[in-house]
């Protein structure tokens, strides 16, 4: 058993962090952004995958989003300013669709942030232009790419926004192996839909995801449902129950139970789904050995429910 991971996935159960050395790395000879858009979700996993295969040579970060996130990150974005903009921006729409068959019903964007050495930033470059073009899609620049990571900081005050016009919005991660990953979101979107419908809520359910971190055996999927609260009795409840059911469609399709917002005492009821029981013994027989009188009570994780 790696003791420190152990410690660590404990959550608090175990014991405490009172120390920490923190590696501190030279800042990048160079850091550039770039966006893709292409045709499809489909497109959008196949791009990825192709990045994914460049293992450590591949770009600091790459993050796709879906045609719902995409369309919103265009009404975000305003109107350009002054005529020249204007005429400049409406003419690369009209040529990005009509020359490269990108539908604003299902095109999706990619945002990029390269690091590394000049050498480094080329070659990566040259190598996301090449998947591109394989997938049917077009490069839109360096500010669309930027632009798409103001949109990740933005969606949290987004959230308190939308809380305003009765809209209740969160986020659930998990990760999948690139073998289910098709499958694990188009289920996981039709289970939240379903569930919303069953509760009769007002209105129809925005629920999205985004592909942010990929590694060889798979990614890190984020989902985002949103919801109308308008005249709902008690809208956390019902929103936490339809998050439970996707949560259970996740585990069922393949996911993860986290990727890395951990477990903690939402998701601590699934620990004995996720684990066998002679994981989870061994883990309580750990926790009476370390801490007989539960003075790290945090009762999370494994510990969910530990007095």
């Amino acid at each position: 058993i790696d003791l420190r991971s152990l410690m660590l996935g404990s959550e608090g159960g175990l014991g405490i962090i009172v120390s920490a050395v923190i590696k501190i790395l030279p800042l990048p000879e160079c850091k550039e952004y770039e966006s893709v858009i292409l045709p499809s979700f489909q497109d959008g996993l196949h791009f990825m995958k192709d990045v994914a295969a460049m293992r450590q040579f591949k770009p600091a970060s790459v993050r796709l989003v879906d045609n719902a996130q995409f369309r919103l990150g265009q009404v975000l974005k305003g109107e350009e300013k002054g005529f020249v903009s204007s005429v400049t921006y409406n003419m690369m729409k009209l040529a990005v669709s009509s020359i490269y068959n990108l539908k604003k019903d299902s095109a999706v964007s990619v945002s990029i942030t390269f690091e590394g050495s000049s050498e480094e930033v080329h070659y990566q470059k040259s190598r996301i232009n090449r998947f591109a073009v394989k997938n049917g899609g077009v490069m839109t620049g360096p500010s669309v790419g930027q632009a798409g990571y103001d949109l990740t900081f933005a969606i949290a005050y987004l959230r308190d926004f939308a809380m305003s016009y009765f809209c209740l919005g969160e986020s659930f991660e998990t990760f999948v192996p690139w073998s289910k990953l098709d499958d694990l979101i188009s289920r996981t979107k039709e289970r939240v839909c379903l569930e919303h419908k069953k509760r009769c809520l007002p209105g129809e359910p925005l629920v999205s995801c985004r592909v942010t971190q990929i590694y060889d055996e798979g990614a890190c999927i984020y989902f985002y449902y949103l919801m109308n609260y308008e005249g709902v009795e008690d809208p956390v409840s019902a929103y936490h129950e339809i998050e439970d059911c996707a949560r259970d469609e996740i585990l069922r399709q393949g996911g993860s139970l986290s990727h890395h917002h951990g477990v903690g005492k939402i998701r601590g009821k699934w620990m004995n789904t996720v684990n066998s029981d002679y994981a989870n013994d061994l883990f309580m027989d750990i926790k009476q050995g370390i801490d007989p009188d539960n003075l790290f009570g945090a009762r999370n994780g494994t510990f969910f429910g530990v007095d």
